[in-house]
């Protein structure tokens, strides 16, 4: 592993919660031993895994990250100073595109065996929507913040959580928290540990067999990437979109789920949506739901656009095909209007509880966010990563005060 050195991590890592040890029963004032010890003394902050790999496979990998490359690893988590998974099988493999150039690469984990989470103690969200479970956990997600990865590192995070946090909308999202990530004894880097969209997570999530489960991604050439279940199930679905079938999509697509995941991507302004982050899901071959992640590109263009504007000026993708044909139906229109007035009258998405999001998440990472600045170089100062957190927010209120019902 390049740049900072192990050791120069661990003495900063030790030095910045020396004092905190000092006055924690737990540990004694002494930190503990087992490697890598400094790994134990910072998840009195934030929950710190170390992943253990063969070297030159783990450089082979972060090397070809565009490619699906997957290695054998070992995955330990301490939580509070105390072990919670010990040196757990995994198979783990570098997620992303563009977020992936980064020196820090994102991480999927997938554990040989499910983990027992019933207590939160592997992965602990503040929040979840009802009828979710994350009790089994068998994979997530090591995120870098993806594009926000130079500036607040949690941008992403934040939004989501503001999602997670919002039980009336109908969509799923991803769940998370800050993180810390060691890779064979070496300081990673602060990451954003988050719940994985894949076939057998999302069913853990909603309590069901995997079998009962259909998922697809839509993919770079605009057709969906069957990830579980009966490929039919989607061409079908393709077919509808394309030749304008009302009525057929009336029946096969979750009215309420794909109009709060139309709201959701454009009231926030995610510029990379929808021909990009679109999965859909569906249980025992009902109708198709939708499942909202990564906005780590949201409120930062098309701001001064309505929903259906945004929706009109994104490239086409079958998506946006979807929405123009329910859109053309005059029922249709008025509950998606009607919703969106909703949304904004209630304060669902209101700027001021993204505010309380980002600011959960600043009071985290704000102890130890220096790490990130000495092992990567990012975010430059503390002054200018608490800017940019400050940025995020006016962003949004920027994109937000620009939201009209339509008459």
């Amino acid at each position: 592993m390049t740049g900072v050195g192990r050791h120069t991590i661990r003495g900063a890592v030790l030095g910045l919660v020396g004092g905190l040890l000092a006055g924690c029963s737990s540990f004694d004032g002494e930190v503990p031993t087992g490697p890598p010890p400094e790994a134990v003394a910072l998840s009195e902050y934030l929950p710190t895994f170390a992943v253990s790999a063969d070297a030159a496979a783990f450089a082979d990998m972060s090397e070809r990250y565009l490619e699906d490359v997957k290695i054998d690893a070992r995955v330990t988590e301490w939580r509070g100073g105390e072990l919670v998974l010990d040196d757990a099988r995994a198979r783990i493999q570098i997620k992303g595109a563009y977020s992936a150039a980064f020196p820090l690469k994102p991480l999927g984990i997938r554990l040989r065996d499910a983990v027992d989470n019933a207590d939160g103690r592997v992965i602990s969200p503040p929040t979840l929507l009802p009828g979710h479970s994350l009790a089994r956990v068998r994979a997530f997600r090591l995120r870098n913040g993806g594009n926000a990865f130079t500036t607040t590192l949690v941008k992403d995070l934040a939004y989501a959580r503001l999602l997670a946090a919002s039980p009336g909308l109908n969509v799923l999202p991803v769940y998370g928290e800050p993180a810390a990530v060691y890779v064979n004894d070496d300081f990673y880097g602060l990451v954003n540990l988050r719940s994985e969209t894949n076939g057998r997570a999302v069913a853990d999530l909603l309590g069901v067999d995997r079998d009962r489960l259909q998922l697809a991604e839509l993919d770079e050439l605009d057709t969906f990437e069957v990830k579980e279940g009966d490929p039919a199930y989607f061409r079908e679905l393709e077919t509808a979109i394309a030749a304008g079938d009302l009525e057929s999509l009336a029946r096969s697509v979750d009215e309420a789920s794909f109009v709060d995941f139309v709201l959701v991507g454009t009231m926030f302004a995610v510029w990379d949506w929808p021909w990009k982050n679109v999965r859909v899901y569906a249980v025992d071959g009902g109708p198709l739901r939708f499942i909202v992640y990564d906005f780590d590109l949201a409120s930062v263009q098309h701001v001064d656009l309505g929903p259906v504007e945004h929706m009109r000026q994104r490239r086409p993708n079958p998506i946006g095909r979807l929405f123009e044909v329910l859109y053309a139906d005059e029922g249709f229109r008025e509950r998606f209007e009607a919703r969106y007035a909703q949304l904004l009258d209630d304060g669902t998405l209101a700027p001021e509880r993204l505010r309380s999001q980002v600011t959960a998440l600043a009071e985290v990472l704000r102890p130890v966010i220096s790490l990130q600045t000495e092992r990567h170089g990012y975010p430059e100062s503390l002054p200018g990563w608490e800017l940019d957190l400050e940025r995020v927010v006016e962003d949004y209120e920027e994109r937000y005060v620009r939201l009209e019902p339509y008459d």
